[in-house]
């Protein structure tokens, strides 16, 4: 799995996540939250005075990585799963 963001012409580090890992939520936001979104949100927020996330809504994404993006203060788009 790759992940990467845009916010207009800025973009994201790209985050490599090994082949046939399990993403749990636990494991989502240790190798792909903490490094990645949750600065670029902030400075896209700093930059551009708003940002959303959004993401594809697969499991790995739910209970407690919404609830991380929360205490972060990250305004979710909300979409069907996957």
């Amino acid at each position: 799995m790759i992940w990467g963001a845009f916010c207009g012409p800025t973009k994201s580090q790209i985050v490599y996540v090994p082949g046939r890992a399990k993403i749990d939520a636990a494991t989502y936001i240790r190798t792909v939250l903490e490094p990645a979104p949750v600065p670029f949100w902030h400075q896209c927020r700093e930059e551009y005075g708003w940002a959303i996330v959004q993401e594809d809504n697969a499991p790995g994404h739910k209970w407690y990585s919404n609830r991380y993006r929360a205490l972060n203060g990250m305004e979710t788009l909300e979409l069907p799963a996957q």
